[in-house]
């Protein structure tokens, strides 16, 4: 079943069973909002990392209770290393950032003696529930990788597709997305897309179709396609699932178009590493964390620790 919208990620998520997040400097409401959610609505446990009055101030100033939550007490240079402690010792199956930096807690996470990795690249990739479209459409990397060279782009649309295929898509089809349709060298990323269908032409790539390089409106836009006259057969064009940018600013603001222009519903995760990292921007709503949060249980049950 393609699951086409975040109420059906969250049932998915309930049906396959609690899932335990720890959540790195956790004192933050909309943070708190989300774990209080999920441990309801049956999606996941919290250990909530931090300062363990700090997170009891943020709750309590919020109206939030905190039954049925773990609280970890860490200070703040050690909260990731407790979170990365907690996953390595079978105690938790999924990271979530709270009130700190994204570079403090990937720096945590990429740790070679006491982080999370495994020899993966690592990627983000955004889940937008376009209803308009009647379906859900995957950005990457809008959130982690600054200016991917080729090698790091494959593995960028690697985890993409796998997010992907946990949602029911059997054969997404993915769009490398530039400014033009053509080959110009004056455009870098258009050649660096081209370079992606070249790769997958050549059997680099599995149960997905990718194209490139292609405009957005190519890429989700049937009209534009015949008027165009892009050649329908190459499989992508019109109706992509999956949105690859060439770098991150393109990334980061068509993301947050999707937001706070279009008014999609989101929701994102970083895969790569032992466990999914719910990473969002701190000015994401509770209801955004939360989302995410089901789609990372969702990408935990397919591929457990």
């Amino acid at each position: 079943m393609v699951l086409k919208n975040f109420e059906e990620i969250r049932e998915r998520a309930r049906e396959a069973g609690r899932q335990t997040l720890a959540v790195v400097e956790a004192a933050d409401a909309e943070v708190l909002k989300a774990c209080r959610e999920a441990k309801d609505a049956g999606i996941a446990d919290s250990i909530l990392i931090g300062r363990a009055e700090e997170i009891r101030r943020a709750a309590a100033e919020a109206g939030i209770g905190l039954d049925g939550l773990e609280l970890h007490e860490a200070a703040p240079d050690e909260g990731v290393k407790a979170a990365a402690a907690l996953v390595r010792e079978g105690s938790a199956t999924m990271l979530m950032k709270g009130h700190i930096s994204t570079g403090a807690i990937m720096k945590g996470v990429l740790d070679k003696e006491n982080g999370l990795r495994v020899g993966a690249i690592l990627s983000h990739t955004m889940v937008a529930q376009a209803d308009h479209y009647g379906r859900l459409l995957l950005l990457s990397d809008a959130g982690l990788n600054i200016a991917p060279d080729a090698d790091v782009l494959e593995a960028i649309i690697r985890n993409a597709v796998t997010v992907a295929h946990c949602l029911g898509m059997e054969e997404p089809k993915v769009a490398c997305l530039s400014a033009i349709e053509v080959v110009n060298p004056k455009i870098p990323s258009t050649e660096l897309c081209a370079e992606m269908r070249r790769r997958y032409e050549a059997g680099a790539f599995e149960g997905c179709v990718v194209d490139g390089p292609m405009a957005l409106d190519l890429a989700l836009s049937e009209f534009a396609v015949k008027a165009k006259g892009y050649p329908p057969e190459r499989g992508v064009a019109g109706s992509a699932d999956i949105l690859i940018v060439p770098e991150l600013v393109s990334g980061n603001v068509l993301g947050k178009s999707f937001i706070y222009l279009a008014r999609y519903r989101c929701g994102g995760i970083i895969i790569g590493a032992r466990v999914p990292v719910v990473l969002l921007s701190r000015s994401d709503t509770s209801r955004t964390k939360l989302d995410s949060i089901a789609l990372a249980c969702v990408y935990a049950q397919f591929h457990p620790y």
